[in-house]
């Protein structure tokens, strides 16, 4: 019922800010229906300096949780269909090996990257703790991207929960 009211994700570009994507991967990899790569863009901002972070790494998943979070979203797999199989992305690598991050800024680029390359969903699965969170009314410059990005560029952005598994004090 839900692929006959939304569709299958023909003109559609997702952009997803992750531990990036494995690309050739069979349920992301190849062309959309109009004949056009299904990757639009790749873009790593994880510090190559880090541990266990090899140079030239343009956005392969080196944690496994971007491709596992893409999946619902775009796997065109007959088996595990995804909501959108026909839809693009764009793959902002922003999780380290570790699937962590140091700041938000890193998050912020791969939301800005994302939205430069035309897409029209960001979604966001990511591990941040709101009770760390140097800001927590809702100003924080990560919140303005965001809150930016939804009102000011009219992106859909999907913000997931329960990445979290104990809270913190």
């Amino acid at each position: 019922v839900s692929r006959a009211l939304l569709g299958d994700g023909t003109g559609v570009i997702i952009g997803m800010v992750d531990s990036g994507i494995d690309k050739l991967h069979p349920a992301f990899a190849g062309n959309d229906s109009q004949g056009n790569p299904r990757l639009v863009a790749e873009h790593n901002y994880v510090p190559v300096s880090l541990p266990n972070e090899p140079a030239g790494n343009t956005g392969d998943d080196r944690n496994g949780h971007g491709t596992f979070i893409a999946g619902p979203a775009l796997s065109s797999h007959p088996t595990y269909l995804g909501m959108a199989p026909d839809a693009r992305y764009v793959n902002s690598r922003v999780l380290d090996y570790n699937a962590s991050y140091s700041g938000d800024a890193i998050i912020r680029s791969g939301i800005g990257f994302a939205i430069n390359q035309g897409a029209d969903v960001v979604n966001l699965a990511l591990n941040f703790n709101a009770t760390n969170n140097p800001i927590p009314n809702g100003s924080s410059p990560l919140d303005l991207m965001i809150d930016w990005a939804a009102r000011g560029m009219g992106e859909s952005c999907v913000i997931c929960a329960g990445n979290i598994s104990q809270a913190t004090d």
